[in-house]
This record gives C-alpha cells, structure tokens and sequence, in this order.
C-alpha cells in the first residue's frame, strides 16, 4: 500500500473545459499511482466562499462544482477528504496502514492452549517452517501471521487465540488447523495474476508439506482425540482466559514494511513484540455440568455443536459447585473488550430438579464444553467476547448464582428423557 497526497486540488471548473478534460482532470492524473497501488487523497478547495476568492486570486478560475469533482474522483478509486482535518487524518492513517503491511502469503496456526500441545508443537515447529520455507523457495513472499502495530503504538503478536476463529474452532477437537491467507488489497481484482499465482504456490506448498508428514499427522491427532474421552482427572485443567505475553528470549520479530522514506520494500526487526500464549486464568474439568431446562437457548447452542446431554427424567442428587457472581468489569485481553467476571464458589449436595440437562465433559467436545459453560470464559456466549453479541448476559447478574452448575463427582445410572 502507497500513498500519493493530492494537496489543495484546483480543478477547472467543469462546465468550461474542453470536451473530455472533465474526467482527465481528475481521473487522469492519479491513474499511475492508483494502478501501482497507492492511495490518492484529493481535499478540493474552493468550496466555501473564502476558499472561491483563495482560488480566483490564485488561479483567476471559478470554484468548480463539488458534487461532479466528487463523482468522478471516486469513480477511480480516489479517496475524498472533506476538510482539511479530514486529509491530515487520512494522511496519518494510510501512514500507519503501510507502517506493517502484509507482503505475500501468511499461515496461522493452532495456538489456544486447550489444543492438545503435542498438535500445537507439531504445527508451530514443523508443519509451518516447512511450508514458509518451500513458499520462499517458490520465489513468493510468506512470513508468520502477525496482527497488531505498528510497534511503536501497539504490540505485535501472533494471531487469535479466540475459539471462533477457523484454526482454533477446529483444533479445540485436537484437530491439526491451520489459516493461510494472502496479502490485502482494496480492490479484489488488483493484480489479480500475480496473486493467483502466489496462491497456488502457496497451496502446493501447504498440501506438499501435509503430505510429506501424513503418517506423523495421522498418529498425532488419534492419540490428541483418544485423550479427551479418558477420565477427566487423566486430563489438564482448561484454561479459560488466556493472551499474549513477552518472551524474553524472543524481543523482537522480522518482518516485511514498505519504508515511506525510501519508497522501497525491506526486512525490519520489529520490537514490541509478544509471540508467547499464557493462561490468565485455569479451572479443573468437572465430571460435568448441569443447565436448567429453561435455558433452553443455551441448550440449543449446545445441539448445534453436537455436544452429547440428557434431561434428568426425574429428580436427581448431585455433588456440585455453584458460583455466586460478585464483579463484572469491563477490560482488554487480545487487544478487545472482554468482561472480567470474578465469582464465588461454594460445594455441596444438592437436588437437581426433573428436566435438567445435564452434560457430561467427557466426550469429543470435552476441551469446548467447559469454555461455552464457565461464566468466567473469554469464549463463552455471556459476554463480549461469545460471539452471539450479549444473548446471555441476564445471566452475569452481579450478587446472583450463576444458573449453570459444576457436577464434581459422576452421576451414576442417570436416565433419560427424549430430548
């Protein structure tokens, strides 16, 4: 992405210009840079009354006709400035867009740590070097997908841990996940030939790599699903809010810019960098969870993902934990808004009515069932970050029990009630 200012324009007024030179004007003078990718910004003066005089005075021309000058400016793609705040913010923010701009081909991959780590190891150490290097090799550019920047107003870290995303709604089932995405541009159809190219370079090196590690990848996800249906006290608590942190051994990370002062593409060592995911906050998987049956949009929601649930037929005895919400605040985790939810917890035995839904963790879903369930979750469907903007948030009531309990020991010889 390039920026070509175009300061102060004084176009001749429309209605007296030779045939044709209307659209030359204004559409002909940015067209080399709109075709090299730059962004032309046109302010046009003479608008207001002072602004007509500065032009008569200037250019012994009359104040042209805005709306036309308008028209055919964005026709080609040029972006219009209102006022000359307007250009100065829009100078600035093409500046920052092309401060870390991606260049060629990106490959994301699985990073939320309730992936089983032998899969997150087996993408992030070989799976993705491979494919980045026979990428390079092709001749095409390909770097690590990085969001963020540029690094002296933001952090630069690896992309989403957030179980919505592509990768990580896969790989929460130990699935081997990965993005590959290509470079932005505003009009799909610019340069169209070489990035069609550099997709299917970029294709083949991904499915060359997979297949050249099949057996290993084969192997490694049977033992990573096998894993989520033994016992729950065989598996490691589920982390439920997590980011990313420096790591000290790692400050800084290479990565293609476009320089504004060279006009020229290059390599640069960016700081402010933050490649590492740790968990903000952990809880033990419980045997399972019980919903009331009148909650019936969160036990649709559970449907849709397939997770595995019965209705008690009768009432029935459980041994749980239940959460008293006491604070919900409002705070940044990856760069967004999230609720931070601090609870509560009391055990005990307690009768759990007929109808209740009750939903065993130990199944395929076992790693996302805890996330959409835990009221403290970044992911679940009760707050900012659930993707179902606030559909559940009447439960996050502060000085309420949370409606969603946690079974601590194994509900033997449940029966069932059609669903």
């Amino acid at each position: 992405m390039r920026l070509a200012q175009v300061l102060h324009a004084h176009p001749e007024p429309v209605q007296q210009q030779r045939p044709g030179r209307a659209g030359y004007c204004i559409t002909g003078l940015p067209a080399t840079d709109l075709a090299d990718g730059r962004h032309v910004i046109l302010y046009q003066a003479g608008r207001s009354t002072a602004g007509a005089r500065a032009m008569r005075s200037h250019t012994a021309a009359v104040a042209s006709d805005h709306a036309v000058v308008r028209d055919l400016a964005e026709s080609v793609g040029v972006t219009i400035a209102e006022t000359l705040g307007d250009f100065a913010d829009l100078v600035r923010l093409y500046t920052l867009l092309d401060a870390t701009p991606p260049r060629g081909w990106q490959l994301g991959a699985i990073s939320n740590l309730n992936i089983a780590p032998e899969l997150r190891a087996l993408a992030s150490d070989v799976i993705e070097p491979e494919v980045g290097r026979r990428i390079r090799d092709a001749g095409v550019r390909y770097h690590e997908y990085l969001v963020g920047g540029p690094p002296e107003e933001r952090r630069l870290r690896f992309s989403t841990t957030d179980i919505n995303d592509s990768r990580q709604s896969m790989g929460i089932y130990n699935t081997l996940s990965f993005l590959i995405e290509g470079k932005r541009w505003d009009d799909p159809s610019a340069h169209i030939g070489s990035r069609t190219a550099g997709q299917v370079v970029a294709m083949r090196s991904f499915l060359e790599t997979v297949a050249s590690h099949a057996e290993e990848i084969r192997e490694t996800v049977d033992q990573a699903r096998a894993s989520l249906i033994v016992t729950n006290s065989d598996l490691p608590p589920i982390h439920i809010r997590q980011d990313y942190v420096p790591d000290p051994d790692r400050p800084s990370v290479r990565y293609p810019i476009f320089d504004l002062r060279t006009w020229t593409s290059r390599e640069a060592e960016l700081g402010n960098f933050e490649p590492t995911v740790v968990s903000l906050l952990s809880v033990d998987r419980p045997w399972g969870y019980a919903i009331p049956a009148g909650l019936e949009d969160l036990i649709e929601l559970l449907g849709r993902h397939r997770i595995r649930f019965v209705r008690l037929a009768s009432p029935a005895m459980a041994a749980i934990e239940r959460y008293r919400i006491e604070k919900a605040e409002e705070v940044m985790v990856e760069d967004k808004k999230a609720l931070d939810i601090s609870v509560h917890a009391d055990r005990g035995e307690f009768e759990l009515e007929a109808g209740t839904v009750i939903v065993p963790t130990r199944q395929a879903a076992a790693s996302l069932i805890p996330l959409l369930l835990e009221p403290q979750s970044l992911w679940a469907p009760y707050g900012e970050r659930g993707g179902r903007d606030h559909a559940f948030d009447e439960l996050l009531e502060v000085g309420t029990v949370f409606p969603v309990v946690r079974i601590i020991e194994a509900m033997d010889g449940l029966t069932e009630v059609p669903r």
